[in-house]
């Protein structure tokens, strides 16, 4: 892991991972996970609970698509996030990733759910 101003960063073969430090902690990553030299899937997560409703999911996810397109030069991102977190699917959606489609069901907080699927391209990223 490699320390840049507030941020740790790991990068791995298949993984690019982001950590933002919250004064002395670390409150969340951001991740770019895949194969694919052009496509990867944005992941990120805030934590503990007292950390969320500042901005940081919204932060980190910003900063995983610039690293995505700018320094790993990415096409196109994906991610996805379930129905029922509306707070990520704002996020996605304010980030001007596109609703791609529906995936998979799931349980989230014991409530049955599913996933929305957003994608974005560089080109749309740079004129967002």
């Amino acid at each position: 892991m490699r320390r840049t101003g507030g941020h740790w960063s790991r990068r791995r073969s298949r993984t690019t991972s982001v950590a933002r430090l919250f004064g002395d902690e670390i409150v969340g990553y951001v991740d770019l996970a895949g194969a694919a030299p052009d496509r990867r899937e944005l992941g990120y997560a805030i934590g503990p609970s007292d950390s969320w409703g500042r901005g940081l999911g919204g932060i980190a996810a910003k900063l995983g698509l610039d690293w995505g397109f700018h320094e790993l030069g990415l096409d196109e991102i994906w991610a996805e996030a379930v129905d029922a977190n509306q707070a990520s699917v704002r996020i996605l959606q304010s980030l001007g990733m596109t609703e791609t489609g529906r995936g998979q069901y799931e349980l989230f907080l014991a409530a049955a759910t599913y996933y929305r699927c957003f994608s974005i391209t560089r080109g749309w990223w740079r004129s967002w």
